[in-house]
C-alpha cells in the first residue's frame, strides 16, 4: 500500500486542530467536574467574606472552591492534614477518591502541592 490520497491527507491536516480544540474542551470539562462546590451555602460563606480568611483557606477550598475562586490555585499551605495518609495512598485513595478531598486531606503524600485540583 502506498500513500492515502491527497485528498484523505489533507482533510486529516485539516482536522487536526479540530481535534485538539475537542481534547482541550474535554481536559477542561473534567478539571471543572473535579473543582466544584460541595457545600450548598457557599454563596452565603463568601458573601460574608469567608473565603478571604487565611487560615480557613483549606477548609473553604474543599467546600467551596468555584464560589471562593480556588479553582487551579493552592488554598494555605500544602500539609497532610490526616495521619493516615500512608494508608490513605495505599489504598489508592489518591486517585480514585474526590479529587478535592485527596487535595485537602493527604496532598503531600499524593504529589497535589504543585497541581491544585
Amino acid at each position: 500500500m502506498g500513500k492515502p490520497p491527497r485528498v484523505f491527507r489533507r482533510a486529516s491536516e485539516m482536522l487536526r486542530p479540530l481535534f485538539l480544540v475537542v481534547l482541550l474542551t474535554l481536559r477542561s470539562a473534567a478539571a471543572a467536574e473535579a473543582c466544584r462546590d460541595i457545600h450548598p451555602h457557599c454563596s452565603l460563606f463568601k458573601g460574608l467574606g469567608l473565603c478571604a480568611i487565611a487560615s480557613q483557606a483549606a477548609i473553604y477550598k474543599y467546600n467551596c472552591a468555584v464560589s471562593c475562586s480556588f479553582c487551579g490555585k493552592s488554598a494555605g499551605p500544602c500539609l497532610d492534614r490526616l495521619q493516615s495518609c500512608a494508608s490513605y495512598k495505599s489504598q489508592g485513595f489518591c486517585t480514585t477518591d474526590e479529587p478535592l478531598r485527596a487535595e485537602y486531606a493527604c496532598p503531600v503524600t499524593c504529589n497535589l502541592c504543585n497541581s491544585p485540583v
